[in-house]
């Protein structure tokens, strides 16, 4: 893969990771609803919100090195009735909007929880399409690596340990920051933080788990083919790929799992939750690489049939 192609993966996984991490949050978030004051939801909302938008932004800009002719990309949304390539751009362009209005309310207006909620959703659903979107691009009859609706089930997998990874490092930097500026007013978020740090890595794992089913899945089918093309995609991935195939599974078990021994024990303990930002970040930037190794894979494996 040149450079302009290693702009698909960088934009695909920041998507799913923008969008998981949102999802889980606002889901956090519905549950805290009753706890917290308006203020102080918007407070501890603000600093998340942003660095997600700012997420989807680096998305949507890398995106644009993969094409010849980056300034004309919002032309591609006319074909939104019968491309699935234009719903993708379509739906990215609203996700992008609706988490800038999301963000911009935190940051300048106060109250209006309802409407923020509301965004919120709206932005997740956006997300969630786009996901949805850029799957179904790959499922082609002349790709028959592609050419599976696991596709699209292994995508939302991958979404939810992104988003579960990402969303620790998050929450875990946001309490230092907390502790920084008002130690005082940071003690109540760090005892929620405890208690949502071990359902966070719970998501990640049932994501993983999840993605390495649809993995052996796909990979069965494909051996029950007798098709040329599906028996090369085969011999490429457990023959000159399969290095990166294997660290490409084991830094994510690894991130994922390192997450769960130590928010896990950290728990039992009774220990502040502030000592593991570090092991976030190393298991944030474990399963990342993972992930950007696995959609490489993606599509150097393929073997197109046909013309």
């Amino acid at each position: 893969m040149n450079l302009r192609e290693w702009a698909l993966p960088i934009y695909t996984v920041l998507i799913q990771l923008a969008t998981g991490a949102l999802l889980i949050f606002w889901v956090i978030r519905a549950r805290l609803y009753a706890h917290y004051s308006v203020r102080e939801l918007d407070r501890v909302s603000r600093v998340p919100v942003t660095i997600l938008f700012l997420t989807v932004c680096i998305a949507s800009i890398g995106a644009h090195f993969h094409l010849s002719r980056p300034f004309f990309s919002v032309l591609a949304i006319r074909n939104f009735g019968s491309s699935w390539l234009s719903r993708e751009i379509t739906f990215t362009i609203l996700l992008l909007l609706s988490m800038a209005a999301l963000t911009g309310l935190h940051w300048f207006v106060e109250g209006r929880r309802t409407l923020k909620s509301r965004l919120g959703w709206i932005a997740i659903l956006f997300g969630l399409a786009t996901i949805y979107s850029m799957a179904r691009i790959y499922m082609l009859p002349t790709q028959i690596f592609w050419n599976s609706t696991g596709e699209v089930f292994s995508d939302y997998a991958t979404m939810l340990i992104l988003g579960g990874v990402a969303l620790s490092a998050i929450l875990l930097m946001d309490l230092n920051f907390f502790y920084a500026i008002d130690p005082t007013s940071a003690k109540p978020h760090e005892g929620t933080l405890t208690r949502v740090l071990g359902p966070l890595s719970g998501v990640a794992t049932v994501g993983l788990v999840l993605s390495l089913l649809f993995d052996i899945e796909h990979i069965t089918n494909l051996c029950a083919d007798c098709n040329a093309s599906a028996r090369t995609s085969l011999e490429l991935l457990f023959g000159l790929y399969q290095p990166l195939f294997v660290i490409r599974i084991a830094l994510s078990v690894l991130g994922v799992g390192w997450l769960l021994f130590r928010f896990t024990r950290t728990r039992r303990k009774g220990d502040s939750p502030r000592n593991l930002i570090g092991d976030a970040y190393l298991a944030s930037t474990l399963v990342l690489v993972g992930e950007v190794l696995g959609r490489f894979l993606f599509y150097a494996v393929h073997v197109r049939i046909g013309i």
